[in-house]
């Protein structure tokens, strides 16, 4: 019988592993790392009772690290090598998860190549597939010494890294598989959320639904048009400050209820929610995508600065998407000259609003 391994980190890999795994009837065993989002007592009780012929364990990337017991010189040393007595060195690849029981699987699924776990279960696997986690796979990540001297030494190049480019990564599976980097462009294959939605039953969809939102968001009178606002931690990624990260959504918000919307945010899961004046806010613990499958209307708009949960330009979220960012220009750099055009640059929204197209980016 074919096996599946799913390592997911978040709530929205999370949703995309148990819907991709419900839609194809697959036998599958999803590791949740519970570093950045853990997940509730209720929601995983929640998650037995709808699944429970899924195997779904649940740890931290830091604790198999630990057990990993790599060597101590740097983080870098602690993450990929361990001593192995008269055997040498023991690279992270080549070390079996204890936690999936020598289990072996045909394929393995992944959101994020560079965490621990990503690298150990790669031995475990026959293929390893990437899929996508958010804007990050768009993108060049800068390198700093002394890991850009390790890069160059194994082949890599030494100041830029890209999410997939490991030689274990056999596939990448993103929305828009064309604007991925050079260097992995060629694993590209495209897969979306709606794709894999595509594939439930109503029914399943609502259980799904259900499960990670058991109580439905309260929406206004709909006398009003409505706009969905996508927040994320700038802060948090060292983008900009607190002040200056709430200081942009602020100017968002009242350009919208200046066109007439009824706002409603979303603050990013890992941000705690603060006050934005004429907005209502939405519980942040669940993916937007899954506003569909809980049987709720569409917004008439939804706005990002730049959000992955955008870039499908799902018309299920709303009938028109904006990201006010592109992904190149998402950089300290680039935000700063944004945010010293606001509150003027926010035209830009107002013109958005009166076309009847979906703009990927202004």
């Amino acid at each position: 019988m074919s096996l599946e391994f799913h390592l997911c980190n978040n709530l929205r890999h999370l949703v995309f592993a148990l819907a991709d795994i419900v839609g194809r009837g697959a036998t599958a065993r999803i590791l949740y790392l519970e570093d950045e989002t853990p997940l509730s007592a209720d929601l995983k009780s929640r998650l037995r009772a709808a699944f429970g012929h899924i195997d779904i364990l649940y740890d931290r990337d830091a604790s198999q690290i630990k057990r990993f017991g790599g060597v101590p010189f740097t983080e870098l040393t602690r993450r990929n090598l361990r001593f192995d007595g008269l055997r040498g060195i023991k690279v992270a690849t080549g070390w079996p998860l204890p936690i999936l029981n020598g289990a072996r699987f045909d394929v393995g699924y992944i959101y994020h190549s560079g965490l621990f776990c990503a690298k150990a279960a790669s031995v475990s696997c026959d293929r390893i597939v990437m899929r996508e986690s958010g804007l990050n796979n768009y993108v060049n990540f800068p390198v700093a010494w002394p890991k850009a001297m390790i890069r160059c030494l194994v082949g890599l190049p030494a100041f830029r890294q890209v999410w997939g480019e490991e030689q274990w990564v056999d596939a990448i599976q993103v929305s828009k598989p064309g604007h991925l980097p050079h260097a992995v462009r060629h694993k590209g294959h495209k897969l979306t959320f709606p794709d894999v939605f595509g594939r439930l039953t109503p029914h399943d969809a609502a259980l799904l639904g259900s499960i990670f939102v058991p109580e439905r968001p309260v929406l206004g009178t709909g006398s009003k048009p409505r706009a969905l606002l996508l927040t994320q931690p700038l802060d948090g990624v060292a983008l900009c400050s607190t002040p200056e990260n709430r200081a942009s959504y602020q100017h968002i918000a009242d350009e919208l209820v200046r066109l007439g919307y009824e706002v409603h945010v979303k603050f990013h899961p890992r941000e705690k929610a603060y006050p934005l004046e004429g907005a209502s806010v939405l519980s942040a613990h669940f993916p937007i995508e899954l506003w569909a499958p809980l049987g709720l209307p569409p917004f008439d708009l939804a706005v990002a600065i730049c959000s992955a949960s955008l870039i499908e330009g799902d018309r299920s979220i709303a009938h028109q998407a904006v990201q006010l960012l592109t992904p190149d220009a998402f950089t300290v750099q680039g935000l700063k000259q944004w945010r010293a055009g606001l509150p003027k640059n926010l035209a830009h929204l107002a013109r958005a609003c009166e076309s009847d197209q979906i703009p990927e980016h202004l």
